[in-house]
């Protein structure tokens, strides 16, 4: 009986120190310029395509990832940045003439938001300013 009882406390001990559940990595656009931008971006891991309209204040989420395992610290988190293979342009529809010249590769350019825990979350903020474009 004591072997046993030994045995579920030192179960119980792994269990809670054990990190066997979720982590969830989100990245972001969010639209702070006065411009209204036409997104196209492929996924070439996951192979999706989006294409989607982001208004002056709004936002959408271009990738939204979901593994087993979660990170208790910041340490070792997916990055940030967009991919070399991903594909992607970023246009203004009503100006033709204005070209986006931000970096989504650029990781400082990136906000993340890392909430740790055995469901652990990152969720990852591109920003659009008006200075990301030139005519």
């Amino acid at each position: 009986m004591k072997k046993l009882l030994h045995l579920i406390v030192v179960a119980i001990i792994i269990l809670n120190g054990s990190c066997e559940t979720d982590h969830t990595n989100k990245k972001v656009f969010l639209n702070l310029s006065s411009y209204t931008l036409q997104v196209n971006y492929l996924n070439r891991h996951y192979l999706e395509e989006l294409k989607d309209v982001i208004h002056p204040k709004d936002s959408v989420v271009i990738d939204y990832r979901w593994d087993f395992g979660c990170y208790k610290t910041e340490e070792n988190l997916p990055p940030c940045v967009l991919q070399e293979e991903d594909s992607i342009k970023i246009y203004v529809p009503a100006d033709s003439t204005l070209v986006f010249t931000g970096n989504l590769r650029d990781e400082t350019r990136w906000y993340s938001d890392f909430y740790a825990g055995n469901s652990s979350n990152q969720v990852c903020t591109f920003v659009f300013v008006n200075e990301d474009f030139e005519h």
